[in-house]
């Protein structure tokens, strides 16, 4: 196949085009279809580990599991936070209350902005705690989980989740039901990675502008 130089041209415009830096769109980590009403009295730690694998993710908000109630009762304070794994180094936290109840997201979430926090590559604990009688979180107890955990195109994967009898402590009893609880959620962007055919677009358009000056030399 013979390629005119306007052709290369073309091809190389649309191969550089289709590279281009892409803006990503935030998403939920935790969400649900509809709400979904707390079932648990537990003040204590509540986590969800995590792995990031691939490509750093960017954290814009924080999230805690408010149910089927717009908000939270007078006295209550829950704190949500993503630490490392071993609850070590807090790279991201913020609570709600009633007079900061946050903003209705995803299902059953509020959420605060936090300021972009960037997670490279690692293992991280996404944690909340604080729930009690009045804002309960919610447990599965036993059941498929009720919410949808975002593997932001494969660069997060989630390990079992885990909680303990003290606040503000390393959860340490693991649940063999990945999202079994209710209790926090982030909102983040991963980079967008061009598709392997969008490069092999790109490598022909340069090999043929490659091609195009030696024709004219």
């Amino acid at each position: 196949m013979r390629l005119s130089l306007r052709g290369v041209g073309s091809v190389l415009a649309v191969g550089l085009l289709a590279c281009l830096p892409q803006t990503a769109s935030a998403q939920f980590a935790f969400s649900s279809v509809g709400a979904v009403a707390g079932n648990q009295n537990f003040g204590g730690t509540l986590g969800q580990f995590f792995t990031i694998s691939s490509a750093p993710l960017t954290v814009s908000a924080l999230g805690a599991f408010d149910g089927l109630v717009a908000g939270f009762g007078a006295g209550t304070t829950i704190t949500v936070g993503i630490s490392d794994a071993t609850y070590t180094t807090i790279f991201t936290q913020t609570t709600f209350t009633q007079a900061a109840p946050g903003v209705p997201g995803a299902g059953s979430f509020t959420f605060k902005g936090t300021g972009p926090t960037v997670l490279p590559v690692g293992n991280y604990l996404l944690f909340a705690y604080g729930y009690n009688a009045t804002d309960m979180n919610f447990n599965s107890g036993g059941n498929p989980s009720s919410f949808t955990l975002n593997t932001f195109s494969g660069t997060v994967s989630y390990g079992t989740s885990a909680f303990s009898g003290t606040a503000n402590s390393l959860p340490t009893i693991n649940e063999p039901i990945v999202g079994r609880y209710g209790a926090a959620s982030f909102v983040a962007t991963s980079p967008v990675v061009p598709e392997p055919g969008t490069l092999a677009l790109l490598g022909l358009g340069m090999m043929a502008g490659v091609v195009a000056r030696r024709r004219r030399a």
